[in-house]
């Protein structure tokens, strides 16, 4: 999972120093898509926290299950929001061979996602 948390993180600090336009746009519709989730995400991806500031409520204390569904729900409602085809978004994840079963998991949601476009995934 660190190599994606990673990969996203990064997105969200070329966000942050891209403008204040372009972060409120960014704020907007991920709160819009997370919902009360948001701060599933904000917990992991501390880039994305700056952004969304405030707004993010700290997640309740749940099982290991249900915390790793929530988070999987919010991360694919965060991805939806920002793929646009004015804005499409690339994941790009060298040395896929070392991942561990989650990330491979979360990868797999993504992907076969149908509600998910302007997306692309490549690996090697």
């Amino acid at each position: 999972l660190s190599a994606i948390v990673s990969a996203f993180d990064e997105y969200f600090e070329g966000i942050e120093n891209s403008g204040d336009e372009r972060i409120h746009l960014t704020r907007a519709a991920i709160l819009e898509a997370t919902g009360d989730c948001a701060g599933v995400l904000a917990v992991s991806l501390p880039s994305l926290g700056k952004i969304i500031g405030s707004h993010c409520t700290v997640p309740a204390q749940v099982g290991v299950k249900e915390a790793q569904h929530r988070f999987e729900y919010a991360f694919r409602s965060m991805v939806k929001s920002m793929a646009t085809p004015s804005n499409p978004l690339v994941l790009f994840l060298d040395d896929l061979q070392w991942a561990d079963a989650y990330s491979l998991h979360l990868i797999t949601n993504l992907v076969t996602d149908k509600e998910i476009k302007n997306f692309l995934f490549i690996s090697c």
